[in-house]
């Protein structure tokens, strides 16, 4: 990707090691989505032909055509539960109480001294 897009691939990655990171990621997704090496190639021809823009690792993987689409086919969104005011405050106060406590164990680990978050 760098040969193709240059700074605006490498300016992604912060370090050298972010971009080893990213690296194996990618080759990762191209195993779990049983991308041949030829698949790999046509997404880069692709990317070098007609994306200004470097993919993300989802966008590259479609345009390898290695996403399992029947998977996705049979999706459908969760039922809304209808739930009473009450219950629906009760439940706010119990997030919110939840985010407080995280808020706070945040700000007293930052006091103590000698010791890393």
């Amino acid at each position: 990707m760098a040969n193709i897009y240059g700074h605006l691939w490498t300016s992604r990655f912060r370090s050298e090691d972010q971009l080893a990171v990213a690296q194996n990621e990618w080759l990762l997704a191209f195993e779990r989505n049983g991308l041949t090496a030829r698949q790999i190639g046509k997404a880069l021809d692709t990317c070098e032909d007609k994306l200004p823009m470097p993919p993300t690792l989802p966008g590259f993987i479609e345009l390898a055509g290695g996403y399992r689409i029947a998977a996705h086919q049979n999706w459908q969104a969760p039922k809304r539960i209808n739930i009473g005011k009450s219950e629906r405050k009760r439940r706010m106060q119990q997030g919110n109480a939840i985010l407080s406590d995280l808020r706070h164990q945040l700000e007293t680990s930052h006091d103590t001294p000698g010791e890393t978050p």
